[in-house]
């Protein structure tokens, strides 16, 4: 069995405002379960919100803001673990192509997702 290097992490503050840009060398998977917030990419600004699953890729500048309570997973994970962790028919690798993704789900896939992760 492949051992698979990741870190998960439910975060949850009053509020949270990173002070500046950062980047690291792995891809960071931000899912807010609360609203509202901002988050900084590169040069533009996207809102942060609930139920909208966001994807920082390997050495993208960004940064996070929200006011008010503000909870959320964040799960860092490397191009090797994507690696080891895709098939013929998926490849994970797929995801460290871009900067930035965003995609909004459905209120079955948060509750699949919030329940995976407790």
């Amino acid at each position: 069995m492949t051992q698979i290097d990741f870190h998960l992490q439910l975060n949850h503050n009053d509020n949270w405002s990173m002070s500046r840009l950062h980047f690291h060398d792995y891809c960071e998977f931000l899912l807010p379960l609360t609203s509202p917030g901002n988050i900084f990419v590169n040069d533009q600004v996207y809102p942060l919100r609930r139920g909208t699953l966001y994807l920082i890729g390997e050495n993208t500048l960004h940064r996070t803001i929200a006011t008010g309570f503000h909870a959320r997973y964040v799960l860092h994970i490397g191009r090797k673990a994507l690696s080891d962790l895709s098939t013929p028919q998926t490849d994970f690798t797929q995801f460290t192509k871009d900067a930035f993704r965003c995609a909004a789900l459905d209120e079955d896939q948060m509750t699949q997702i919030t329940e995976l992760c407790q």
